[in-house]
């Protein structure tokens, strides 16, 4: 088997780009649960009966100020952000390696 290096070059673009769809998938996944998890016994929420039909079936009043404001979220998923800052970092690494752009995200 003989050395070739442009097989490490298609190598190093193929991990690239695995690596930039695993950083946008763990966005996304993060940016979705930012967006949809609400905290079930928010202490910024106003307690109140429900006062339309749709309360009713929606019990969950919104709160004045967003929960999320006071850093729980970020410290919870400190892993995840860290985890997208390593791969940005391979990318980063591989981009110079391979002679191409930086892709950011």
């Amino acid at each position: 088997m003989a050395y070739n290096a442009l097989d490490n070059l298609e190598a190093a673009k193929r991990f690239r780009e695995q690596l930039i769809l695993e950083r946008d998938d763990i966005n996304s996944a993060l940016d979705y649960e930012q967006a949809t998890s609400w905290c079930d016994d928010c202490p910024r929420r106003e307690p109140r009966e429900p006062q339309s039909y749709q309360e009713m079936y929606f019990p969950r009043s919104p709160a004045p100020t967003c929960c999320k404001e006071d850093g729980q979220f970020d410290e919870d998923h400190m892993g995840d952000y860290h985890k997208v800052e390593q791969i940005t970092f391979l990318i980063s690494a591989l981009s110079a390696y391979i002679g191409e752009e930086i892709v950011q995200s």
